[in-house]
C-alpha cells in the first residue's frame, strides 16, 4: 500500500479494522515508498501516523524558588502536623471495641442458657 507522501515512515502504524471492537495493530515493514502488510482477508484497514511527542520547554529553577517560605501547598493537599489522621484511628479503635464487646456479651449469653 502507498504511504501518504506527507506521512513520517518512522511514525507509522497499521491497523486492521473489525466490523465490531477495536482497531487491531499489525505487523510491517516500510519498503520505498510502500507499507508491506499481510492482510489475511479483504476487510478494512488503515495507514496511520502516530503523533508527534511534544516536548515541554524546560525552564531552569532558581534557587530561591523552592525554599520553603515560597513552596505553595497544593490545593487538594491535606493540611496538618504530618500525624496519622486521628479521627479514623480513634473510630477504627472505636469498631474493634465494640465489636469485641458484642462478641463478649453474645459469648456470655450463651454460656448463661447452658447452666
Amino acid at each position: 500500500m502507498p504511504i501518504p507522501k506527507d506521512f513520517d515512515t518512522k511514525r507509522l502504524e497499521v491497523y486492521y479494522i473489525p466490523d465490531e471492537g477495536r482497531a487491531e495493530a499489525l505487523d510491517f515493514t516500510v519498503e520505498g515508498e510502500f507499507v508491506v502488510f499481510l492482510a489475511e482477508h479483504f476487510s478494512i484497514y488503515a495507514v496511520a501516523e502516530r503523533a508527534q511527542e511534544e516536548k515541554p520547554e524546560e525552564t531552569p529553577v532558581q534557587p530561591e524558588e523552592i525554599l520553603p517560605e515560597n513552596v505553595q501547598p497544593e490545593e487538594n493537599a491535606v493540611q496538618g502536623s504530618g500525624t496519622a489522621p486521628t479521627a479514623a484511628i480513634v473510630l477504627a479503635v472505636l469498631v474493634i471495641v465494640a465489636a469485641g464487646g458484642a462478641g463478649a456479651y453474645i459469648w456470655y449469653k450463651n454460656s448463661r442458657k447452658e447452666e
